[in-house]
Formats: structure tokens, C-alpha cells, sequence
């Protein structure tokens, strides 16, 4: 790359529209000056453009000891973030800084101040069977009775209540949870479900005679109202996951879709293929659907359902897993001008509802990675 160098909120704007004409000649003459410009340009339109969901990692076993050792909470509650491969010293002085209270060293970044990046909150879109779409969130709430099902919500939560016995034509319901938001819903068996950002569940609004049955992209956390005469079922892409009474967490952003069981038990099985896995309380299935492959492994449950409980954890965890997770929370782009940071591993605990930029804070204070934030994107240096 030329020694010139380039802002990069000029690439930013050029990307989004935004760019005007002393911009564009910037970036023109900024490109044509070395073939290395224009290859870091391309990788950055190419990683905008390109899929930025999160990745399968390999959990390794042996960090459920380290983590009861290494991971000791501090007197407000939280537990500190540190690269798994960190030096004592780091970890010291870290815990040092944390427990005099000093405010977090600002990141190295040039924020626009003029639109902050602010945690997720309780939202979402209900979409009818009559395709009415419905907002949900603290400033709408709702509450429908239609004699045969209420339907009531107080901008947190959604709750279905089935008042008749009698035989109806099945329809279907569909809750869309935005970036940036998280929902719950009671369904009308009394199940209920914790969604995720990101995600959608599809659902009837009354269930039948047969079996329970929903339809889930994104991750949610299952607590299943036990009926052994009406197995419940989790349909995502071609898994299905049955159980009669219990509790779980499913998560399908990528090719990689994870079955975490808490309590219970539950049955998996794949579409057209031999694959029939009965999981035992704290063991998780992961099944590959590009190769069709599933492994299963005993986990610590926490680390998968804790953001039901509005708590980030991750253990010898990946830093490009981790700002995934931050970024459908957050709801901003994350771009990697060092990919060798995407594999650095951290472990830690914190609350979803701090600042972004405190999590990444204390993230830089490790002195393994550094970033940058530009409008609504995390440049991780």
C-alpha cells in the first residue's frame, strides 16, 4: 500500500452513496497511485458485500476447569475479558485498572458522536396470517380477543391464550426479531420461547390435535410446556428438533446449526438423512448442512443460553465469534483490516447493555487487537 494515506470514512461513504465529489477525487487519485490501494479497497467492498455471519468453532472441554479457576467476578458482578493466550501481567494489571474504578482508555478511533451506537432493546414485527404487520416495542403495545384466543403484549413480551376447545382452521403467525432487538412470546400451550436478534419464528396462533409445531431461522431459547399426547417441534432449515417437555436452546445463523439441551431431552433429526441424535441434559448436537455431518459434545450450557439473561459469555472463544454476536446486538458492521485478529481467543463475562465501545475497551486493554469506529462500523486493526 502507498505511503499516502487514506481516511477511512471516505471507503465508508464511497461503499454507502454517501460520497461527494472532492471525496471521490481523494479515492480516485488514492487508487490509482499503487495496485496494493486498489486490492485494499476491493477487500473492503468484498467484505461489506460478502456473508458476515458468524462461524462454527471447535469448543475445547478443557476450558470448563480453567473458567471455574481464571474467571473470578469482581465486586460489581462482571468478569474480565482477557486473550485465552494472555501474560499474567496483562491479566494483573487489567485486574488492577478494573478495581480502582479508572475509566476505560479511549478507544483509537474517530467516532461520529452525532449517532451513537446504542445497546439492543425489546422489538419487534408480528406478522399476521392476514399479512398485517404489527410493531411491537415499549412505545406499542397490544391486546386482541377474539373470543377463541387473546393475544396481549406489553412491548417486552407477546402472550398467546388459547380460550376454546373447540376445532379451528389452523393459522400461522410469524415474529420477526430485528438486529439490535430481542423479544420473548408465551405460545398458546404455555411454552415459551426467548428470540434472539435477528431471528424469526413462525408459528400457530392456536395449535392443533397433532403435533406442535414451529419454524425458526436466527436462535432461541425453548421452555417447552410438557404434553406427551402433542410432541413439540423446532423445524430449522432441514433439522428438526422434537421433545415433550423441556428446555433448549437452538441457534441457526449459519451452516453451523447448534442444539444446546439444558434440561429434558430432545430428539434430532435431519431431512432425508440417517441422522437421529437423542441429546442428554448439558450436551449439545452441532450439524454441518453443507456436509450433513453432526458431532456431538458434553458443553457448558451457560455459555450458549446466557443471553437470554441479557449477559455476553464466551470461553477461549474466537474474536470474529464474538463481535458477530456484537454486531447483531449492536446492529453495525464489523470489518477486519488485520484478519490474523480473527482468531485471537478471549474469555469473559459482561452485560448486554453496556456501550459498545466499553466492551471494545476492555477488549483493547488485553493489547491484543485495537479498533476503530467509523458511523456504524467496527474496524478491527
Amino acid at each position: 500500500m502507498s505511503k499516502t494515506p487514506i481516511d477511512f470514512e471516505i471507503i465508508w461513504k464511497q461503499i454507502h452513496g454517501t460520497i461527494d465529489a472532492d471525496e471521490q477525487e481523494i479515492l480516485a487519485t488514492w487508487l490509482a497511485e499503487s495496485p496494493q490501494n486498489k486490492a485494499y479497497f476491493d477487500k473492503v467492498v468484498n467484505e461489506y458485500k460478502g456473508d458476515s455471519q458468524p462461524q462454527k468453532i471447535n469448543e475445547d472441554l478443557a476450558w470448563s476447569k480453567i473458567r471455574k479457576k481464571a474467571l473470578k467476578r469482581s465486586s460489581t458482578g462482571r468478569r474480565w475479558l482477557y486473550p485465552a493466550a494472555a501474560s499474567f501481567l496483562i491479566l494483573c494489571v487489567s485486574l488492577l485498572i478494573w478495581k480502582i474504578n479508572q475509566p476505560i482508555v479511549p478507544l483509537n478511533e474517530v467516532a461520529d458522536e452525532s449517532e451513537p451506537i446504542v445497546p439492543g432493546s425489546n422489538k419487534a414485527l408480528l406478522i399476521t396470517s392476514t399479512g398485517e404487520s404489527i410493531e411491537l416495542d415499549q412505545n406499542n403495545s397490544l391486546n386482541v380477543d377474539n373470543g377463541n384466543i387473546s393475544i396481549y403484549s406489553d412491548g417486552e413480551s407477546i402472550t398467546y391464550q388459547d380460550k376454546s376447545d373447540e376445532a379451528f382452521e389452523e393459522a400461522k403467525n410469524t415474529l420477526v426479531i430485528p438486529r439490535g432487538g430481542k423479544f420473548s412470546l408465551t405460545l398458546s400451550d404455555g411454552s415459551r420461547v426467548w428470540m434472539n436478534s435477528a431471528t424469526t419464528l413462525t408459528y400457530p396462533v392456536e395449535f392443533g390435535s397433532k403435533d406442535r409445531v414451529v419454524e425458526l431461522q436466527g436462535e432461541a431459547y425453548f421452555d417447552i410446556a410438557h404434553d406427551p399426547e402433542k410432541p413439540f417441534k423446532v423445524i430449522s432449515k432441514e433439522q428438526t428438533t422434537t421433545v415433550l417437555g423441556t428446555k433448549f436452546n437452538v441457534s441457526s445463523y449459519t451452516d453451523i446449526i447448534t442444539t444446546t439441551l439444558v434440561e429434558g431431552s430432545v430428539r434430532v433429526n435431519v431431512a432425508d438423512q440417517p441422522i437421529e441424535i437423542l441429546l442428554e441434559p448439558g450436551h449439545q448436537v452441532s450439524y454441518n448442512t453443507k456436509d450433513r455431518s453432526a458431532n456431538t459434545n458434553k458443553v457448558d450450557t451457560e455459555l450458549y443460553t446466557a443471553w437470554k439473561d441479557n449477559l455476553f459469555m464466551f470461553e477461549n472463544q474466537r474474536l470474529d465469534v464474538i463481535l458477530n454476536r456484537l454486531s447483531r446486538w449492536y446492529d453495525v458492521d464489523v470489518f477486519y483490516d488485520n484478519d490474523a485478529a480473527k482468531n485471537v481467543r478471549f474469555t469473559g463475562e459482561i452485560k448486554c447493555n453496556e456501550d459498545i465501545r466499553f466492551i471494545l475497551g476492555l477488549i483493547e486493554k488485553t493489547q491484543a487487537v485495537k479498533f476503530d469506529i467509523k458511523k456504524r462500523t467496527v474496524i478491527v486493526k
